[in-house]
C-alpha cells in the first residue's frame, strides 16, 4: 500500500508512509542480497537518495528532527525500492 502515494493525505501520513517504505526497502535489500553491502551505502540505486541518506532521515522522520517530510526523500526510496526489484526479476 505504501508503494502508493496519496497526495492529499497529511503530513504525519506522509512520515509514516516513509516510515512504512524504509523497512520494506531494508527488508527487500536483504532478501536481494544488498544488505550488508557496505559499498552500496554511497551509492543512489533508483533514486537520488543513497542508503546512508535513506537511512539518515528515516531517523529524523522517526524522531521529528524535521518539520515536514521531504518529498524527495519519499520519491527516492520508492524508486529505490522499485529498481532492487526490478534488477532481480526483470
Amino acid at each position: 500500500n505504501a508503494m502508493y502515494s496519496d497526495e492529499h493525505k497529511g503530513d504525519e501520513y506522509k512520515r509514516l508512509e516513509y516510515l512504512r517504505l524504509w523497512e520494506s526497502l531494508q527488508e527487500t535489500a536483504k532478501k536481494l542480497g544488498y544488505k550488508g553491502d557496505k559499498k552500496l551505502d554511497n551509492v543512489a540505486v533508483g533514486g537520488t537518495k543513497t542508503f546512508l541518506e535513506l537511512t539518515d532521515y528515516r531517523d529524523d522522520i522517526a524522531h521529528w528532527w524535521t518539520d515536514t517530510i521531504d518529498e524527495n526523500f519519499l520519491s527516492s526510496v520508492r524508486n529505490t525500492i522499485n529498481e532492487l526489484i526490478r534488477r532481480k526479476y526483470f
